[in-house]
Order: C-alpha cells, then sequence, then structure tokens
C-alpha cells in the first residue's frame, strides 16, 4: 500500500513477523515499479512511473515522541522505510506529521533528527485559530452560550445550591 495505518506497538510487531512480509514486499515492489503490470514498461517508463509512486506516512501528535520513546519511535519508522525500500530523503516518501508545538529552526531541527533526513526540504505549515461555533450562524448558539454562563458561573450555582439544600 501507498498508505500504510497503524500505530508504532503494531508497525514495531509487523516488522518482526513473517506473517506481514507480503505486505511490506508487495509495498518494495510497487515503489520499485517491479509488479506484474510493470513488466511491460521500458527502464524509462519506470523511472518515470517511479516518481508518481510515493509512500505516505502519517504521523499524528509528534510532539508526543520525544525523548526515550521517540529515539525508539524514530527507530522503528527507519526500519520500516529500509524494509521498503526507501530512505528518509527518498522522493518516494512523503512525511506529513501533525504537532500543536513544533515551530520555527528548533522545531525543523527535531523534525530532521526524528525523520533521519539530511536533504529533505521540512516544511512547517501552521494552524490557524477558527472563530467559535457561538459567533458564527449556528442554530445551537443560545444553548452554547446558556452552557458556557453556567460553565463560568458554576461556583456561584454550586453555592446558591449549598444554600438552597442547607435551608431545607
Amino acid at each position: 500500500p501507498d498508505i500504510m495505518r497503524t500505530n508504532f506497538s503494531m508497525l514495531s510487531i509487523m516488522l518482526m513477523r513473517n506473517i506481514e512480509d507480503s505486505i511490506l514486499d508487495k509495498t518494495k515492489t510497487w515503489l520499485e515499479c517491479n509488479t506484474e503490470f510493470d513488466k511491460e514498461l521500458t527502464p524509462e517508463q519506470k523511472e518515470i512511473e517511479k516518481k508518481e509512486r510515493v509512500f505516505h506516512l502519517i504521523i499524528d501528535e509528534l510532539h508526543l515522541y520525544r525523548g526515550g520513546s521517540g529515539s525508539e519511535t524514530a527507530y522503528i519508522i527507519r526500519m520500516l522505510l529500509n524494509r521498503i525500500g526507501l530512505t528518509p530523503d527518498s522522493d518516494q516518501l512523503r512525511i506529513l506529521a501533525s504537532s500543536a508545538s513544533l515551530e520555527g529552526e528548533e522545531g525543523r531541527a527535531f523534525l530532521k533528527s526524528f525523520f533521519g533526513t539530511e536533504k529533505k526540504e521540512i516544511e512547517i505549515i501552521e494552524g490557524t485559530e477558527i472563530e467559535s461555533a457561538v459567533s458564527n450562524n449556528n442554530p445551537l448558539k443560545e444553548y452554547i452560550e446558556v452552557l458556557e454562563t453556567i460553565g463560568k458561573e458554576s461556583d456561584k450555582i454550586e453555592k446558591t445550591l449549598n444554600e438552597i439544600l442547607q435551608l431545607n
């Protein structure tokens, strides 16, 4: 597959088990343009086709992978890439990662170190804040406002309820 959805625990297990070899072998064969459907391609056509075959690695909450567990995770990623015939700087690899706390040069340095890239360009796309549902034409606007008020006034409400309960 050009996209594999898993977690790092399962990926680690997949890399150790023979039963998973076919998935990894087929991915490597597909990336190398050596499938049964590629037999008719000339070497030049294969090189052109290889540029179109990209393995996507998508990691959510990347900032959680720091320290010892981060090193272990980075190593598992490198083992996967090696197993499917890619390097961290391969043009056939696209890495997409989300994080709430990676910015600037420090973020770029972490990404290069984590993924083991030396030449690959790192692009950090910063998120944008979205307006609250209250300010939109949301049909639940009045209910949202009531719930926000209750949340802000919860201490007063609790005190009043306690006073009422003590009177009874």
